[in-house]
């Protein structure tokens, strides 16, 4: 995942935003929002805020009020990474575990729950997934 912006970050936009409007930094403002939605913090107002026919004073006031919750929306995208990457890493050990089961001339009762122990940790790990990158 790359470094998620600061609320420092978001401070400086909305300060580049009161001096060149929304146009120039339109992207960014997207880019923000998406992360915003997938920590699934909720803002009503970030639809109108990535909205370029909303008026300016609207979106300024929701880049604030963003920029205002912007530290819990970094928390929890931090926490869904840490997750991930723990989920990620109990996969590996269960594959590596099961790799050495095959090898081993189980009993079937035995190979079957290993392999089922792997479907659930590879769906754990793609849902953790898609909380980080979308959907």
């Amino acid at each position: 995942m790359h470094e998620l912006p600061t609320t420092s970050d978001l401070t400086k936009l909305g300060e580049s935003v009161a001096r060149d409007g929304f146009r120039p930094h339109h992207n960014r403002v997207v880019d923000l929002v998406a992360l915003a939605r997938k920590a699934e913090v909720e803002i009503a107002s970030l639809a109108e805020l990535e909205n370029p026919a909303a008026p300016d004073v609207v979106r300024a006031r929701a880049l604030a009020h963003l920029t205002s919750r912007w530290d819990g929306v970094r928390k929890e995208l931090g926490d869904r990474q840490v997750r991930f990457d723990t989920a990620v890493a109990d996969l590996l050990t269960a594959w590596n575990d099961h790799e050495d089961l095959r090898r081993s001339n189980p009993d079937i009762k035995e190979l079957a729950a290993s392999s089922r122990a792997l479907d659930r940790l590879r769906l754990e790990a793609s849902r953790y997934r898609h909380g980080l990158v979308g959907t």
